[in-house]
């Protein structure tokens, strides 16, 4: 993870006086949060210990980590996740504040086929590269603010043998043997389709990605 979201998404509650509570919130994001993947958050409050701050969520996995410092998992379809926080100093529980918090989707990851990024419709690539390595990588993107892992799980490749459509569905992220021997038969400028690119962001959430088309030179 990178340094940049080391102290993101904080959620600052200022104790006034007696029971009376005014709360300034500070995000790195907008107040938000990802879907699927863990983001960290910090919930703290001033003049009462962590140790006597309880929080409850919608929507999301809670986890606590130490201190202030808590781990956040939005569920995959949600909007929104909303935060109660209470101080259970006392002998009742008091309800502090509630908060909402906005729910994201990860960014789309890059396509690499060929050791090159997929970034055009029909953008050529080399044959004899992509036969040596016939694998098919997603990539973060540069700006991304956090450090995921794209593993690919299934897929399907489509192509034309003598004006035939031949679909494959592929399990994991590898092109298998017979169907490299098949395309290494086709012809120059084929169009060779990767379609339902189905994958998992850091062995959490499942994600699907349409697809992309390249020519094989």
């Amino acid at each position: 993870m990178k340094d940049l979201i080391k102290n993101a998404f904080f959620i600052l509650l200022l104790f006034i006086a007696g029971s009376v509570y005014s709360q300034t919130v500070v995000s790195t994001k907008n107040n938000s949060v990802y879907a699927g993947i863990s983001n960290p958050i910090s919930i703290a409050v001033d003049g009462i210990h962590s140790d006597f701050i309880e929080v409850t969520c919608e929507n999301a996995k809670l986890e606590k980590q130490d201190g202030v410092n808590y781990q956040i998992t939005p569920k995959i379809n949600t909007r929104e996740v909303k935060l109660s926080i209470y101080n259970t100093k006392e002998d009742e529980e008091e309800l502090i504040s509630k908060y909402s918090l906005r729910v994201l989707r990860i960014p789309a990851p890059e396509i690499m086929l060929a050791n090159i990024v997929i970034a055009n419709e029909r953008q050529e690539i080399n044959r004899n590269i992509l036969l040596v390595s016939p694998i098919l990588v997603l990539r973060q993107k540069a700006d991304f603010i956090f450090d995921m892992k794209h593993i690919v799980t299934e897929f399907t490749i489509a192509y034309k043998i003598d004006s035939k459509q031949v679909r494959h569905k592929i399990d994991g992220y590898k092109i298998p043997a017979n169907i490299i021997t098949e395309l290494r038969k086709l012809p120059a400028n084929s169009e060779v389709e990767f379609l339902d690119i189905t994958y998992k962001v850091s062995n959490t959430a499942s994600y699907t990605y349409g697809g992309v088309k390249v020519i094989l030179k």
